[in-house]
């Protein structure tokens, strides 16, 4: 039976694609998908550095062709009707000009005999020369049913029995994870709170947070504050709280009849330093009882020619696969305030801001029109620095200005800083 990646994957091969490019770590879970291939009569084999062609069940077909030009005129050599993956081929494309014109020559032959090509890497950094003929494919993590039968497939071995409550919060615990990260995070939790199976949740939350810090795009929170540990700003959390009750009843809401784009999509705070806008964003989540992510632009930047597009992309990617969730994209102006100069950086603010608009507008339709709940707060210090386009009806839901405090949200301030210290 194909899976759903196969499934889409097949349209593809069908329509006679001659390459199509998937970033993602997980090569052996993509290799198991593409071996369903099989029962749609495509064959598969796989390219490395380190050993070659291989078929998909990992038999050496060649054992010489290392070099990754002769492993791309070994393509002559594939049996017709088979997708032929190369592994981590973009290390060699800044060194070998000749494999990507190689690989460019490749494309014809791929199409007129029907062995397209699947190049696989964790970021989709490739030639300009490509961008005509390599296809992009969404390569999603894996989905919550996914991890329950994996879940299924731990406790059998491990001999421990999960009450429904403690294994739905391991699954929402794993949200956004790779198979391999998942499944390393579950045998931890069954090995080490096998006594007391209640604490497994917190288990695999804790090496979440620690793998989503170790990405260095997103740190991974969890919130202690509330509304109520916010002074004043009275519209504001009065807003918020609507917002909330609103995301909280959204499958009734589509029921109802709303459509997608109606649910909340996020905020813009803008303000003077100091007024309270990351707490925001705290309180907000606490309130809400969701997982926070910070994204920090100025770690989206990167040195190498694609790297930038490619953070911008993977961060908004985990951010969906964990939702609900609040994402606090923290001194949105920094990275914005260059768009309009992309001839300074080659374009590359420009890119990243093209790619974060976009998200902004489109983000509340998933896979197959189904929502994916990421509730934005973008904080803002500097307004002028602000390109118009992040002002467009449709990014965000409301835009709000925090000014400095006046007299009654001062002594609001100083009644929570008192009730604090008893």
């Amino acid at each position: 039976m194909l899976t759903p990646f196969a499934e889409h994957l097949r349209d593809y091969l069908r329509a006679g694609y001659p390459a199509l490019a998937v970033a993602t770590h997980e090569e052996e879970r993509l290799l198991g998908d593409l071996r369903t291939l099989r029962v749609a009569g495509w064959g598969v084999v796989a390219w490395t550095m380190a050993r070659g062609w291989v078929d998909a069940d990992g038999k050496v077909l060649n054992q010489g062709q290392g070099d990754p030009l002769r492993a791309v005129q070994a393509l002559a050599t594939v049996p017709e009707k088979t997708v032929a993956v190369f592994f981590d081929l973009h290390p060699y494309l800044a060194q070998l000009p000749e494999l990507v014109r190689a690989v460019r020559d490749a494309f014809p032959a791929a199409k007129a005999t029907q062995r397209p090509l699947l190049l696989c890497s964790p970021e989709a950094t490739w030639p300009v020369e490509w961008e005509k003929d390599v296809a992009p494919l969404d390569y999603p993590l894996p989905s919550r049913e996914a991890l329950r039968g994996l879940l299924d497939e731990l406790l059998g071995p491990a001999k421990v029995t999960l009450p429904d409550a403690v294994r739905d919060a391991m699954l929402e615990a794993a949200r956004g994870l790779t198979w391999n990260e998942a499944e390393n995070a579950f045998a931890l939790a069954l090995m080490r709170d096998r006594a007391r199976v209640a604490a497994m949740p917190a288990t695999v939350q804790h090496e979440k947070t620690a793998l989503v810090r170790t990405s260095g795009l997103l740190d991974l929170l969890s919130p202690a504050e509330t509304l109520d540990a916010v002074g004043g700003l009275a519209p504001l959390k009065a807003w918020i709280a609507g917002q909330g009750a609103l995301l909280a009843r959204a499958a009734e809401a589509l029921a109802w009849g709303f459509a997608a784009r109606d649910l909340p999509k996020g905020v813009l705070l803008l303000g003077v330093p100091g007024t309270g806008k990351s707490l925001l964003a705290r309180a907000i989540a606490g309130s809400w009882g969701l997982p926070l992510l910070r994204l920090e632009m100025a770690r989206i930047l990167g040195s190498l020619v694609g790297q930038s597009e490619a953070r911008t992309h993977g961060a908004l990617r985990l951010a969906e696969a964990m939702a609900p969730c609040v994402l606090h994209v923290d001194e949105i102006e920094k990275t914005l305030a260059g768009a309009g100069a992309g001839h300074l950086d080659s374009g590359v603010s420009s890119r990243v801001v093209g790619s974060l608009l976009t998200w902004l507008q489109e983000r509340g339709l998933g896979r197959d029109g189904v929502p994916a709940p990421v509730f934005v707060v973008a904080t803002a210090n500097r307004v002028e620095a602000l390109p118009p386009e992040l002002f467009r009806p449709g990014r965000f839901d409301q835009v709000f200005f925090l000014d400095l405090p006046d007299l009654a949200e001062r002594a609001a301030i100083l009644e929570i800083h008192l009730r604090i210290r008893r």
